[in-house]
């Protein structure tokens, strides 16, 4: 028997330094950072353009975190209530968590992570077996039009 438990990257700093062991990074089974951002059917057919803002929103921030860990890592210690943390562990927590962020215009999970999910958050909690079509899960058609937008920008400059 093996204890252990899922951490975030800043609680895996702490637990390191308290002489635990990583075991595995799940940035790679699942590859992205965050879960999921969820809506109504409702708000997607109202308010597309809110709906893309605040995504365009939350991709740049990714990026913002990716490239600049410093900035993010000041940033949080501004403004947020994040206890005693020094600078410097809160830079490798950013780290960490860029692990799991795809080079460019982050913000779609790769096939494999979608997969993942779908199988180890859905189809397994749920007990459903056979192909669950992704399309019965996420609707990615605003994150990936954001990312696309972005990209043209990137690509522009």
């Amino acid at each position: 028997m093996i204890n252990a438990t899922i951490l975030d990257p800043g609680t895996t700093i702490y637990a390191e330094n308290e002489g635990l062991r990583t075991l595995a990074f799940l940035g790679e089974l699942f590859p992205f950072p965050f879960q999921a951002f969820a809506t109504t059917d409702k708000k997607l057919r109202e308010n597309p353009e809110q709906v893309k803002r605040w995504l365009r929103s939350m991709v740049r921030a990714l990026m913002f975190i990716r490239d600049n860990p410093e900035g993010a890592a000041d940033i949080a210690l501004r403004r947020l209530r994040i206890g005693t943390v020094s600078r410097t562990a809160l830079i490798e927590a950013v780290t960490r968590y860029n692990r799991a962020l795809s080079p460019g215009v982050p913000g779609v999970p790769s096939a494999e992570g979608l997969k993942n999910v779908i199988e180890y958050e859905v189809k397994l909690p749920l007990k459903l077996d056979g192909e669950l079509p992704l399309e019965k899960v996420m609707n990615l058609k605003f994150i990936r039009e954001v990312k696309a937008e972005l990209e043209s920008k990137r690509s522009v400059k």
